[in-house]
């Protein structure tokens, strides 16, 4: 008998773009036909079919800092953004609604979202986590069982529970 032997895939790049002189990209969403690029230097929106940008969003579009860390795309189809110090920014269309300390957030650093199969958002800060209903920010932090202030990623598991990257 004879066993077929296993050839890794090859790679190629086929396309690129480029974000900006000294632009560092931090994250990467796809939501549907739409690539969206986190960067030191704002949010580009990319039509994944012909690479065309569709949009960008910088202070000149509402957020309170260029630097984006973190993308994301809730069920609801609502795009946040996580900022470098400027907080945790909302997405509809042309309107951005940005949510601060004064708001409930832990931190206005805000290194990753994910989201409960019920909606609710799950917010990496620098601070502790936040859990976001929709409506209003329960805040945990190392006083509440957290291992550390610094909560780099989230991650929710197929039965619904929530892992935390410190």
């Amino acid at each position: 008998a004879c066993t077929p032997r296993s050839v890794p895939p090859t790679f190629a790049v086929v396309e690129s773009f480029e974000t900006g002189a000294n632009a560092f990209v931090r994250a990467l969403s796809i939501d549907g036909p739409s690539l969206w690029v986190a960067s030191s230097e704002g949010v580009l929106t990319i039509e994944r079919a012909s690479g065309r940008l569709v949009r960008s969003y910088t202070t000149r579009e509402g957020l309170m800092v260029d630097y984006v860390f973190a993308v994301s795309t809730d069920r609801r189809g609502t795009t946040w953004l996580g900022t470098n110090s400027g907080g945790l920014a909302r997405v509809d269309g042309d309107r951005v609604t940005t949510f601060h300390v004064r708001d409930g957030l832990a931190d206005p650093w805000v290194y990753h979202m994910a989201y409960q199969r019920d909606g609710t958002m799950w917010i990496g800060t620098w601070n502790g986590v936040n859990r976001f209903d929709g409506e209003r920010f329960t805040t945990y932090r190392v006083e509440d069982g957290l291992i550390n202030r610094w909560v780099y990623a989230v991650a929710i598991d197929r039965d619904d529970s929530v892992w935390f990257g410190t």
